[in-house]
């Protein structure tokens, strides 16, 4: 079994070209993680294709072999880093872990 932790990210920004500029700049950045923190076992960053109006913007998938390991993450100076740029940025998130 692999723990799963799901986040799905939203932009805010009503400038078009300062929200493709923002999301670029974070998608570049969660992608960063991946080779700096040894904890996640796997890791995807998804860019929305769907023009719903409700869609999210970029789906976080990862995967860590245990809750230590999804612990150590979430502390990481690296995560850090990353959910303080998200601050900067008007967008919003929904995150779920489960086990699979």
């Amino acid at each position: 079994m692999v723990l799963k932790h799901i986040v799905l990210i939203r932009s805010l920004e009503k400038d078009l070209l300062l929200r493709e500029a923002q999301l670029i700049n974070l998608r570049k950045k969660l992608l960063g993680m991946e080779s700096q923190i040894a904890e996640i076992a796997k890791m995807e960053v998804g860019k929305n294709i769907s023009p719903r109006v409700n869609a999210y913007d970029i789906a976080l998938n990862m995967q860590f072999l245990n809750e230590d390991d999804l612990l150590t993450y979430s502390m990481h100076p690296i995560h850090i880093t990353v959910l303080n740029f998200m601050k900067t940025i008007p967008l919003e998130s929904v995150v779920v872990d489960y086990w699979q």
